[in-house]
């Protein structure tokens, strides 16, 4: 029995990390316009589309977690919108490749956060 807790468990970790991996990368996907242009009734299966650039994706398919040819144009968009005076208290945003990606894409999702609850008033020039 406790084995197949210990599985039950591991099982639902996992499926929380994914849930909000698709999460964050929903809000990149919007800070870099890419709009919410329809769902399947499920979150999984939203898509998201930016007709200036590459087109459709769905949020399974986003993959600024994992990859730098996704995460960096996100930390180029941010370091155009930062305010100077801010640059040092996102270090892993302006000198990316120090860190690992997911400690960047972290600090990427929380910078918007905080530019979202701010209405970008605090970071950008």
């Amino acid at each position: 029995m406790r084995i197949i807790i210990f599985s039950v468990t591991k099982v639902s970790s996992r499926r929380l990390i994914k849930i909000e991996q698709m999460e964050s990368n929903k809000l990149i996907a919007e800070f870099m316009g890419y709009e919410n242009v329809g769902t399947l009734n499920n979150p999984m299966y939203d898509y998201y589309d930016n007709i200036f650039q590459d087109g459709s994706y769905e949020v399974k398919d986003l993959c600024y977690h994992k990859s730098w040819d996704w995460l960096m144009p996100v930390i180029e968009e941010i370091n155009g919108q930062m305010h100077f005076n801010t640059r040092g208290l996102w270090r892993m945003i302006t000198i990316p490749y120090d860190y690992h990606i997911e400690d960047v894409h972290n600090q990427v999702v929380e910078f918007i956060n905080e530019y979202n609850r701010t209405d970008g008033s605090n970071e950008t020039n």
